[in-house]
Formats: structure tokens, C-alpha cells, sequence
């Protein structure tokens, strides 16, 4: 399985990271002229799904900001490999699929990835949100210290005051009035100044930069770390008949995980029912690839929602 990027890896990283972050907020990532992801919540665990959206629906969907902002990247990493054919893996997400249909509609087939799938039902977006509240935090503290510095300019430099001195009598003598000039008293109207080290600041900003990237570096490493290999396990072709479900028997223990083989050989087959019998297939392994439990009956029942979906739209074409 081949990934297409045109963009550079912390361009990658950083709309990875953006559509990670929408979807744990519950909110949909548009693929613009394709459709979008939504979080979806089976029981006690949670998976995005990829739903199939018109035109209308999709401008309903954009909102301006950031989200708006990302679209362009997303477009152009996602959508523009997708209308070429193309098969896009992006590590953190999953894999998108194009499947090309008589007429020249694609669609489009999207499987997480295994760490989405772990992050989703894990303590691990938690993470994520307590990184952006120590951001936003941090830079708060930083803008009401800067703004709490006094213009030094403005501060007075004069610290004395003039007072008039009576005049003292010595003998026959009797001195004029005399003014001197004596320190100003503490609480008067002259503020000192305020020991603010505009250097001392900037090293504190850039201190904070430094253990905001460590942290988010961390987190990301964490994820990466989770991801396992996938390996794809090949059955050579046979004249016999070919059943998906009996396939999914003999392989899983449950006939209802045939859909997996299905997906993960969209680019051969063009429907579940009608298998060629000289065609080779393409055995995921469901543990590896997919973090899927077939003992799981949570997981057994997340595989018939998916396969009822894929056979409605198949009868609905049909049909059309």
C-alpha cells in the first residue's frame, strides 16, 4: 500500500494534527468533492466513519477560521490523489481508497488507522487538550506581564523636593528665609520605577516556546509509537467458487468480518456477491492492520453495521 504527499512532513504533521483535533471536538473534516469524516460512537468505543456528502451539504459544513484555512491543504492532499486514483495513507488518520464506478463516479472507501482507532478510545485525547490549555495558559501570563511594564521614560527622575526654612535667630541676627532642597518623603507623588528586565522576559518567552515544542514532540512520538506495521497476508487464486463470509470463517472465526476482505480488495472486485474465481485476494490481518478483536463482540457488531452500509449503496446503484 502506497501513500501519496506532495507536501513536506511538518506540513503533513501539522494537518494530521488539525484533523485529529477536530474530530475529538465531535465535529466533521470535510474532503472537499468527496465528502466527509465524522466521529462515530458504537456502544463503548468510538471510530470515524467516512460518509459520502453532495455539494450543498458540504458548503453547509465550512465554516470560516481555521477549519477554512485547511481546507485548500487538505484538498490538495487528499482530494487531488483521490480524483487522480490514487490510494492516500496518512499514518495518523487512515487510508483513502478511491473506487472507480461505471459512469466515472469514484467513491470513496476510508479505513482508520490503528492508532486513530487506539486514540479514540483511549486517555490519549485528553492529552491533547491538556497541551492546548497549558498553551493558551502560558501566553496569557506572558501578554499580562509584558503589558504590566511602565513606560520608563515616563517615570520621574527628580526625587527632591523645595521647602522654605524659617529663619533662625543667632544673637543680634536674624538669618533670611532660606530654601533647600531635602529628599522627597515615601507615598508622595513620585512612583519609582519597577524592576522589570525586558531581557529577562524575552529569555522567559523563549522558554516557554522551547517546553511547548518538547511537549507537543512528546505526544507525537507517543502516537507514532503506537502505530504497528501492517501486513497483508495473500491467498493465490483458485477455480473454485469463492464465498467472502466462508473466507471470513475460516480466517477469523466470524464469517461477519468478510468485509474487511472486501475493502482490502476494492481495486479487484467491483461487487461482494460475484467473486471471480481466478482472481487473487488480499487477507488482512484484522489484529495488526485494524486493531480488531474478532473475539469482541463489539467489534462483530461494528463489521455488520459497515458490510449493511456497503450492501445498501451497492443495491441503491444497482437499482439506479
Amino acid at each position: 500500500m502506497k501513500s501519496y504527499s506532495i507536501f513536506e512532513d511538518t506540513k503533513m504533521d501539522t494537518m494530521e494534527l488539525f484533523i485529529l483535533e477536530t474530530l475529538l471536538k465531535g465535529e466533521s473534516v470535510i474532503i472537499p468533492d468527496f465528502g466527509h469524516l465524522e466521529l462515530i460512537n458504537l456502544g463503548e468505543r468510538r471510530t470515524v466513519l467516512f460518509k459520502k456528502s453532495n455539494s450543498s451539504d458540504l458548503l453547509k459544513m465550512v465554516q470560516p477560521g481555521e477549519k477554512g484555512k485547511m481546507g485548500s491543504d487538505i484538498y490538495t492532499a487528499i482530494s487531488l490523489p483521490l480524483k487522480e486514483g490514487k490510494t492516500v495513507n496518512l499514518p495518523q488518520i487512515g487510508v483513502f481508497r478511491p473506487i472507480k464506478r461505471e459512469g466515472g463516479d469514484i467513491n470513496v472507501s476510508f479505513i482508520p488507522s490503528s492508532s486513530l482507532r487506539k486514540l479514540l478510545n483511549s486517555k490519549d485525547h485528553e492529552e491533547l487538550k491538556e497541551v492546548r490549555e497549558i498553551e493558551e495558559e502560558e501566553v496569557k501570563g506572558v501578554k499580562e506581564e509584558i503589558d504590566g511594564i511602565e513606560d520608563v521614560s515616563k517615570i520621574q527622575e527628580n526625587k527632591f523636593e523645595i521647602k522654605t526654612v524659617k529663619p533662625i535667630k543667632t544673637g543680634d541676627e536674624i538669618d533670611s528665609e532660606r530654601k533647600i532642597s531635602v529628599p522627597m518623603k515615601e507615598g508622595r507623588s513620585v512612583k519609582k520605577p519597577k524592576s522589570r528586565n525586558i531581557s529577562g522576559i524575552l529569555l522567559v518567552v523563549v522558554a516557554i516556546i522551547f517546553v511547548l515544542v518538547i511537549v507537543v514532540s512528546s505526544i507525537r512520538s507517543h502516537i507514532r509509537e503506537k502505530e504497528e506495521q501492517k501486513e497483508l497476508l495473500s491467498m493465490p487464486a483458485t477455480n473454485d467458487s469463492i464465498s467472502l463470509p466462508a473466507l471470513a470463517e475460516q480466517h477469523y472465526g466470524n464469517s461477519a468480518f468478510w468485509i474487511y476482505i472486501y475493502e482490502a480488495n476494492m481495486d479487484k472486485l467491483t461487487s461482494p456477491i460475484n467473486i471471480p474465481k481466478d482472481v487473487s485476494l488480499v487477507i488482512p490481518d484484522l489484529k495488526k492492520d485494524f486493531d480488531v478483536d474478532v473475539t469482541d463482540s463489539l467489534e462483530i457488531r461494528r463489521a455488520n453495521i459497515t458490510a449493511d452500509s456497503v450492501l445498501k449503496n451497492i443495491k441503491n446503484k444497482t437499482n439506479k
